[in-house]
């Protein structure tokens, strides 16, 4: 069985929830909520993903991430 560290387990959810969001952009605060994930170290995970291209960030007040492709 494969084992994943935690941030790795994160990243893999918070893409997975912006694939099923659409084009809509969701907020760190907002993917946290809904999976329990603590909101500092979900923030430098999508940081990360969005430097490696995975993830573009959207600002604004209905701003946040959506997925690059």
């Amino acid at each position: 069985m494969l084992k994943l560290t935690k941030k790795a387990d994160y990243s893999l959810i918070a893409l997975r929830h912006l694939a099923l969001s659409g084009d809509r952009p969701a907020s760190a605060k907002e993917i946290g909520d809904a999976y329990a994930i603590p909101l500092p170290i979900l923030s430098k995970v999508l940081q990360k993903l969005g430097k490696s291209g995975f993830l573009a960030s959207v600002q604004g007040t209905n701003g946040g991430y959506r997925l690059a492709r």
